[in-house]
């Protein structure tokens, strides 16, 4: 009974050292990783028909990148990005638009930085400062940079009960062949 159950436990121990690793290797990113490109704003608060400076870095090397808003899609530049990936750029927002919007890069990033869209949130207010809804920025989200442990204790539960499970079936079984 105590075999069994140690021999559970042991395979289960294994299957999480050994399997499990192996198994997220082919989901994990190369490295080193590329970075997400982001952007940031002068102000999350302007103004309607107001200029703001738009930058952004981590961006491909001399690439052509298009500045957006969207909510209500406007184009509001296309830069080119520098020899570092960054740039930096006056862009007026258009009159009579107000409430959340985002300004979204499109373009200029490395095939492995998907997953992590280039944006910042901003809150247009009218000429007379009023607005639908509190201020907030988004500087991008973080960064996955590791495996997911709850899937892996999921599975070690998983099979420490089924270790249970066999075991009892077995004693119940001995002692069924016992009694005869």
């Amino acid at each position: 009974m105590r075999v069994r159950a140690i021999l559970a436990l042991a395979v289960a121990s294994l299957w999480l050292v050994v399997v499990a690793p192996a198994s997220s290797a082919s989901a994990a990113a190369a490295y080193p990783p590329i970075p997400c490109p982001t952007l940031s704003v002068s102000t999350t608060t302007p103004l309607a028909g107001t200029s703001i400076t738009v930058s952004g870095s981590n961006f491909t090397p001399n690439a052509s990148v298009r500045l957006e808003l969207h909510t209500q899609v406007d184009v509001l530049a296309n830069v080119t990005t520098s020899n570092n990936g960054s740039f930096s750029v006056n862009v007026r927002l258009p009159a009579g638009v107000t409430g959340d919007h985002d300004i979204v890069a499109i373009g200029g990033t490395e095939t492995g930085a998907t997953g992590c869209p280039a944006s910042e949130t901003i809150v247009i207010h009218d000429v007379g400062g009023a607005s639908t809804s509190a201020p907030g920025g988004n500087g991008g989200g973080t960064a996955f940079t590791g495996i997911d442990i709850l899937a892996l204790i999921a599975v070690a539960a998983v099979l420490l009960a089924a270790g249970v499970l066999l075991n009892r079936r077995g004693n119940s079984a001995k002692r069924a062949a016992s009694r005869y």
